[in-house]
């Protein structure tokens, strides 16, 4: 007799504990792990048959930097990311001749905070956070040293909180082009912002990711181990188009997680 396959709910109470347990032992971000050892640590764990196989079809070569499972996972990971693209590729030149380094560093110090003004975010308080950002950004200019990994624990959560808001503030400024997509709990885009994309520890759907990849113009795949029947994983690219042909983000997901492809 076959061995009943757990239900979804089953699924996912599992993992919430493994990542209740990763929470209490993992640094914000790890060093890069072999995919093979990754897989191992997952297959340890119990997770389903389908996403060893999934994860054993990545690249041996691959790594991972694992990300604490708190809720902040996207946000973390899509900024170290970009941080780690900054410090491989900052002097890359653009169709305008500024470097990536330094258009990248007036979007978020101008553009960003004039888009959570718009948006009704106090500028003082915008400016902390964002501040945080931009020191990540001043570290790779004078050490060079890997940010991925480096990211301070005081700064962290002032990252993460930035993003929020200017996701958040990108949902609120296009309201017309994101609320069709908004679930039924939620009539609006303030209050689906107010709820999903604002608090802390709230994991990251699919339209802050969409919102948030656009205006930064940095392009997010999205990795997928879930229990779907194919033995590779989905993959997905927000925004779809690249006009700046910038370096991708690459994210791992398993369901409700988030950890950076390196």
């Amino acid at each position: 007799m076959a061995t009943p396959q757990p239900t979804d709910d089953e699924i996912l109470a599992q993992l919430a504990a493994i990542r209740e347990e990763e929470c209490a032992s993992l640094p914000l971000i790890s060093s890069p792990i072999s995919v093979v050892d990754f897989t191992e640590k997952i297959r340890s764990s119990g997770a389903p048959t389908s996403f060893i196989v999934k994860l054993e079809s990545l690249p041996k070569e691959s790594k991972i930097r694992r990300i604490r499972p708190d809720g902040n996972c996207f946000y973390r990971a899509y900024a170290c990311g970009i941080l780690q693209i900054i410090k491989d590729h900052g002097q890359q030149t653009l169709p305008d001749n500024t470097t990536l380094s330094a258009r990248f560093r007036t979007l978020v110090s101008k553009e960003g905070l004039q888009c959570c003004e718009a948006a009704g975010y106090p500028k003082f308080t915008v400016e902390d956070f964002m501040e945080a950002f931009l020191e990540e950004i001043d570290k790779l200019d004078d050490t060079g040293t890997t940010a991925a990994g480096e990211i301070s624990s005081d700064n962290d959560a002032y990252i993460v909180t930035f993003l929020r808001c200017l996701s958040s503030s990108v949902l609120k400024l296009h309201r017309e082009e994101y609320a069709p997509f908004l679930s039924p709990e939620y009539p609006t885009i303030d209050q689906y912002c107010a709820t999903e994309v604002d608090p802390m520890y709230r994991e990251a759907d699919q339209l802050p990711i969409v919102a948030l990849s656009r205006f930064l113009q940095f392009p997010v795949e999205i990795v997928y181990i879930d229990q779907s029947p194919e033995t590779t994983p989905a993959k997905h690219t927000f925004p779809p188009t690249n006009p700046l042909n910038l370096p991708t983000v690459r994210l791992l997901y398993r369901p409700g997680h988030y950890d950076l492809l390196v």
